[in-house]
């Protein structure tokens, strides 16, 4: 009797084992099943959960930086942390794509950091651009690849993509005005000569100043001289004349610009 006691116990530890060892074939055969893609995409999510946990921790008071600098380095590290433990080769072009413009949002918001207690408006301005690419990345991941993330973390995220969208649409149009710019000699005498150039206002704003900044060359290169031209309260379709007055002969020019929108 005790020998039949004791052999049941060894097959029922021999079926347990045996169990046990299916359901970690089943186990390993399933995780083999899921494409690195889709291995990366929840690493995705992992991270940005991991970035608003921590945000979720200060607001409840349970976590405290002694700076801004150690709070948003904290915030940055961990999604990149995350997204850098990920191994695995990728295959669909278009989440390659999406996760080397992600990688330079948070790498950008990461190197703006150094800038935060020295040059604040350089921090800003970089800060500010890198969180925008990174979030029309994340937007576009959770749009074509229905993610499932928070809506409520998503909301100031898609706010945050939808002004970058709309300021790189905006670049693109003034860069092509830029681009076409033809100044033309209109009046000159012994001193002075004016140059101008009638300019349509081809984006969908009003500008309330649109200033030009130009640089003189002269024939070896050398910048000579800086002068401006300006127009204002610039509206869309709006055609408006640029003209600036030069002392000094030159043989091309370098522009930069600077704008204020309307209200």
């Amino acid at each position: 009797m005790i020998t039949d006691r004791t052999t049941m116990k060894k097959v029922l530890a021999l079926i347990a084992v045996m169990m046990l060892s299916v359901a970690l074939l089943v186990g390993c055969a399933l995780e083999e099943d899921i494409s690195y893609d889709d291995q990366f995409l929840n690493t995705l999510v992992e991270a940005l959960e991991n970035r608003w946990d921590i945000i979720e921790e200060m607001n409840a008071g349970t976590t405290i930086f002694e700076s801004e600098r150690l709070e948003l380095t904290a915030l940055v590290d961990a999604e990149l942390d995350t997204i850098n433990g990920f191994e695995g080769e990728l295959e669909n072009p278009r989440i390659i794509e999406l996760r080397e413009q992600y990688l330079e949002g948070l790498n950008q918001q990461r190197e703006s950091l150094q800038y935060l207690d020295v040059d604040f408006l350089r921090f800003s301005d970089m800060f500010e651009e890198a969180s925008g690419i990174r979030a029309s990345a994340i937007v576009a991941f959770v749009d074509e690849f229905d993610l499932e993330l928070n809506e409520d973390n998503l909301h100031d995220i898609r706010v945050q993509a939808r002004l970058y969208e709309d300021g790189q649409e905006l670049g693109a149009a003034i860069a092509d005005i830029i681009a076409n710019l033809d100044f033309e000699l209109a009046e000159g005498d012994d001193w002075s000569e004016t140059y101008e150039a009638v300019v349509e206002n081809t984006t969908d704003v009003e500008f309330a100043s649109f200033i030009l900044e130009v640089t003189l060359i002269d024939a070896d290169g050398v910048a000579i001289d800086t002068t401006f031209a300006s127009a204002a309260n610039w509206s869309p379709g709006q055609s408006v004349r640029f003209d600036f007055m030069v002392f000094e002969e030159f043989e091309s020019v370098e522009i930069e610009y600077s704008y204020l929108l309307a209200d």
